[in-house]
């Protein structure tokens, strides 16, 4: 698939994903009621126990005592499948609820009705968790669909808040909610290995103990997925104990989610450098979530976990994992250079702005037209809001840009000025007239304006390319000067193999193959570095421009990378000029030089041809 294929889907998974967020922040605050008491095991298949009624809450005002046995094998098949799937969430608020008590060993019918609930504090945490997930997922999805490792931490962050509001959703619908439930099992599951398909991504290729590990992870999730219709179908016709059944479920989920980390362990251990760094700070804030979720499944195979305290603790923890998971995200993300936060800090800034302005005028001219308008009629009133309104709306796009101008000017001058002095530069690269002063100006304002690492010039040398450090710059062993490189290439030999790269190495053959920007991350390369720019003259490759990592850990934004390429254009065109001025430059001194000695030679054989003459005219 294209990357823009990418984008739209995941952009419409995102929107599906944010749909089912929404509807679950709704149920939670307007259907979902409190019962005034918690279902307790009781040692039988499909038989409750009430504890902890609350002394004020609708159950005891029925008549619901504690110790009340609740036999749900007579309830309706629906009903049944929204108490044991929905736990505390599939109360009803407002809908009168009849239950088949035992009580000393009669049976009662006793119909209640929940009262509607405050939503829990941790509510709302989850809520924030997981819009936050989905705006890194939309935010993947936008700028780099293209990137692998995005794409699978896309899809995380969109499945696991799509997964958690349908299973916990509660409608009023029984048969609906009973089938968004499934859908929310259906998304969870799959979501769990994605961890494992991200750790393939590092040290590439995969060893045979994560190929393992990971094919463990996807054998586990199939058999937890295939699972559920099963539990589900136990809980419909009631005819078997669902014990067993929840027992290999959680189990199956346990390995699900501890295989994924034992992936990511592996990766993190037979990585190295830069590769390794980026594979802890991204994988430490989900292995948080994955260690979180554990428990989850884990505590309640305990008993003091199973209920009351323990289950509210196992439910706040998870809430607190999924606002904890994208808080360590949004530093690694950005850490890792997946995301442009300049892109990101702008267009926030700017959207504020533009908000700020449009509702500050807005109320500004209503307050100012309520006091001189006063004594006005109310339809006037409200030609004049709408005529403001109309002109505010006609007015946004030049509000917008003054609005973007500004904040460009305020917050972002640095980085403008920046890149300002890299296009000055290119221009200028035409009329250096000196191939090692322009090459030692190139690696200076990229080392002081691009924030790099490190510069490095590769030119071509007729073997491959040489890395070459300007007679300017401080010298390196490992190197070879611009004179050297061009006497190299000119005497038809190439400098020593540890000092070049050759020209079938797979960076410098995607350079010429492509003539673009290339991410050096991408293609096992000689060449070490972040991006390579190539030095293009009349359609050949005449060198390359080799960045390291910004000092600030930071992407290279768009804008700044459009203009280093322009700069390594601009210079390998100089320097292409050079080379062939300085290769006409000698063919004229050697003309000069052959036509000297030809002069020479015939006044030194004058004296000669002079009496050579007179002795003929002498005989004659």
């Amino acid at each position: 698939m294209s990357a823009l294929s990418w984008r739209r889907l995941l952009l419409g998974l995102c929107a599906c994903s944010l749909l089912a967020v929404l509807a679950h922040a709704w149920s939670d605050g307007t259907i979902v009621g409190d019962a005034g008491f918690e279902w307790l095991p009781s040692g039988t298949a499909f038989v409750d126990r009430i504890g902890n009624v609350s002394p004020h809450g609708p159950a005891a005002s029925a008549g619901i005592r504690n110790g009340d046995l609740v036999d749900t094998r007579g309830l309706s098949p629906q009903l049944r499948i929204r108490w044991y799937t929905g736990v505390r969430y599939g109360v009803p608020s407002g809908r009168a609820v009849t239950l088949p008590l035992l009580r000393n060993g009669t049976r009662h019918n006793i119909t209640f009705t929940p009262s509607p609930r405050p939503v829990p504090w941790d509510s709302w945490l989850e809520m924030a968790g997981l819009l936050w997930m989905l705006g890194f997922a939309t935010l993947l999805a936008w700028r780099r669909p293209e990137s692998a490792e995005a794409r699978v931490l896309c899809l995380f962050l969109i499945l696991v808040p799509a997964a958690i509001s349908l299973t916990y959703l509660s409608l009023p619908n029984v048969n609906a909610q009973i089938a968004l439930n499934m859908l929310g099992f259906l998304c969870y599951l799959p979501s769990i290995p994605l961890l494992a398909v991200y750790a393939m991504l590092f040290a590439r290729p995969p060893d045979t103990a994560r190929r393992v590990l990971a094919s463990l992870s996807y054998l586990f999730e199939l058999a937890a997925t295939s699972g559920m219709p099963l539990l589900f179908f136990v809980y419909w016709s009631d005819l078997f104990d669902p014990t067993g059944f929840i027992v290999v479920q959680k189990i199956l989920a346990l390995m699900t989610l501890l295989l994924p980390l034992l992936c990511v362990s592996r990766a993190i251990s037979v990585a190295r450098g830069e590769d390794r760094d980026r594979a802890i700070w991204t994988t430490s804030t989900l292995g948080f979530f994955y260690v979180a979720f554990f428990l989850f499944n884990a505590l309640p195979l305990l008993p003091q976990f199973a209920s009351g305290a323990g289950l509210d603790f196992v439910f706040t923890l998870t809430r607190a994992a999924l606002l904890i998971a994208p808080l360590g995200m949004t530093y690694a993300l950005l850490n890792r250079r997946l995301l442009d936060i300049g892109f990101v800090l702008n267009r926030a800034a700017v959207f504020t702005g533009v908000s700020l302005v449009i509702v500050g005028i807005f109320v500004l001219v209503e307050w100012a037209v309520s006091e001189w308008f006063s004594f006005a009629s109310h339809t006037t009133n409200l030609a004049i809001s709408a005529a403001l309104a109309l002109a505010l709306g006609l007015s946004v796009r030049a509000i917008h840009m003054r609005v973007d101008h500004v904040l460009d000017t305020v917050f972002f001058r640095k980085r403008h000025e920046d890149e300002q002095a890299i296009r000055t530069l290119a221009r200028e690269a035409a009329y250096i007239t000196d191939a090692d002063v322009l090459l030692s100006r190139v690696v200076s304002v990229l080392e002081q304006h691009a924030d790099a690492t490190g510069v490095d010039v590769l030119l071509e040398n007729g073997g491959g390319y040489a890395h070459v450090i300007p007679s300017e710059a401080p010298e390196a062993r490992s190197n070879v000067t611009l004179s050297e490189a061009q006497s190299a290439e000119s005497n038809g030999r190439g400098t020593d193999s540890s000092q070049s790269v050759t020209e079938n190495d797979p960076a410098i053959v995607r350079l010429r193959a492509t003539q673009k920007v290339l991410d050096l991350h991408d293609v096992q390369s000689a060449i070490t570095g972040e991006f390579a720019y190539p030095m293009l003259a009349r359609g050949r490759l005449v060198g390359v421009v080799v960045l390291g990592p910004k000092r600030s850990g930071e992407s290279y934004a768009p804008d700044e990378s459009d203009a280093i390429a322009q700069l390594a254009h601009d210079a390998g065109a100089a320097l292409d000029v050079l080379g062939a001025r300085n290769g006409a430059r000698d063919d004229t001194m050697l003309r000069l030089q052959k036509s000297s000695e030809a002069i020479l030679a015939g006044i030194r054989e004058l004296p000669q041809r002079l009496a050579e003459v007179l002795e003929s005219r002498k005989h004659a």
